[in-house]
């Protein structure tokens, strides 16, 4: 999966970025609401969270440890 950003404006999905693959593809169009939009704020801010960090660095080592489980789409 690859996450492409893209505007919509009168009925149809541009992508503001390459397509990864040429032709027709399957997609899913997620909308974000206004209050989502923080976090690509949040994600670009360059200076450190050490809660975050923290956070990060846990699942990391749950994830080596083998604790973690695939994600599976179907059961969101």
């Amino acid at each position: 999966m690859k996450i492409l950003k893209a505007k919509y404006e009168n009925g149809q999905v541009k992508l503001t970025e390459p397509a990864p693959e040429p032709g027709p593809v399957d997609v899913e169009v997620v909308f974000l609401d206004r209050d989502d939009r923080r976090w690509d704020e949040i994600i670009r801010d360059p200076r450190p969270r050490p809660a975050l960090c923290a956070e990060a660095d846990q699942v990391l080592e749950d994830y080596r440890a083998g604790k973690t489980v695939p994600l599976d789409r179907e059961k969101l």
